[in-house]
């Protein structure tokens, strides 16, 4: 660094007086890309909802190999991982792409639990309004894939979550953060485009197993907030991936956020088709979180719109079953704390 010390007072005077005018800066690297540039764009999917199809089973039409990832459209150009999971555990950025507001179980001094052995009670009756309940630690979800379903997520997109109990029901809460939202555009097939999916099982127990208990156990998609909304209460319900049409509780609701979306949801006896239920410490419960992620643009109106799908968990998937959302024995079966 000779020439520092060799510099004249006039050339340093002269740099800062180009910084002083605005005129000595950084300029983008031409040709640089991002998740706003043209190059991050979608490819183009196999799949259709076609006659034959059960459009009415989340996650199909299925990929080639059996798995509901939607075909092979790209999300910024990331080629499969060939695994499950992403080599850095979900390709979140240093902030994990969580609201820095909330409870997090990376910054608090006592991490939160792990939700699929133990829930924890809700300290009061729960308020659906796109915040997590007092008392409640999010934790992160590692993205499960399965069949064929191996892509990579996306840069930024990761999801935290927390899971309690009243006795009344079951709060869910997940906070989601993609930087690009595109829900699906069709009703039938609300799985095709951002959206998450909770799995609710009355007592953990599955006698039907892998089939769902009827009633008492029930599968239900909330779909993303569009461009412009600060909120949106739209979803499906589902049994062993049987549409049994929309969602008409008004204890769920999906929030806008500055990175993506949060979704909140209180599963009560009625959304389980049950009489009554009531919930006590000691109990068990049974549950599964997962979560859909859209390509960039949107294509056709169908499952090619949907660049990959994941899940809390996929351990104990039944052979010849193409999902979880098809097997209970992927629910964790927590006990609920007092």
């Amino acid at each position: 660094m000779w020439w520092v010390n060799r510099a004249s007072v006039g050339g340093i005077a002269v740099l800062l007086a180009l910084a002083a005018c605005g005129r000595f800066g950084f300029e983008r690297l031409e040709g640089a890309t991002g998740p706003d540039s043209a190059a991050f764009e979608a490819g183009t999917g196999t799949d259709s909802l076609v006659p034959g199809i059960d459009v009415d089973a989340p996650g199909n039409p299925g990929g080639a190999a059996g798995g509901p990832s939607g075909g092979s459209g790209g999300r910024g150009g990331l080629p499969p991982t060939g695994g499950n999971t992403p080599p850095d555990g979900g390709n979140t950025p240093p902030d994990d792409g969580i609201d820095s507001s909330l409870p997090r179980d990376a910054s608090e001094s006592a991490p939160a639990p792990n939700y699929c052995l133990t829930v924890p009670v809700l300290a009061a009756d729960p308020v659906i309004d796109g915040v997590v309940d007092p008392g409640l630690t999010l934790r992160r979800l590692e993205p499960q894939g399965f069949a064929g379903n191996v892509t990579e997520l996306p840069p930024g997109v990761s999801v935290h979550y927390a899971v309690a109990w009243r006795s009344d029901g079951v709060y869910v809460f997940m906070q989601i953060a993609d930087p690009n939202l595109q829900p699906s555009i069709v009703a039938k097939a609300p799985f095709c485009g951002d959206s998450v999916e909770i799995y609710v099982d009355a007592d953990g127990v599955f006698p039907n197993a892998p089939g769902y208990d009827k009633p008492g156990t029930r599968q239900f998609v909330v779909m993303a907030p569009t461009e412009g909304t600060m909120s949106r209460v739209e979803g499906t319900i589902y049994e062993t991936a049987a549409n049994r049409g929309s969602w008409t509780s008004m204890h769920y609701g999906a929030f806008t956020t500055a990175n993506g979306y949060n979704v909140e949801a209180f599963v009560r006896s009625s959304d389980l088709m049950l009489q009554s239920w009531t919930l006590g410490a000691g109990q068990r419960i049974g549950f599964n979180l997962g979560h859909n992620v859209s390509v960039s643009t949107p294509l056709q109106g169908t499952c090619s719109d949907r660049y990959t799908q994941y899940f809390l968990r996929i351990e104990g998937l039944s052979a010849g079953k193409s999902g979880p959302y098809h097997d209970t024995g992927t629910f964790c079966q927590p006990s609920l704390q007092p």
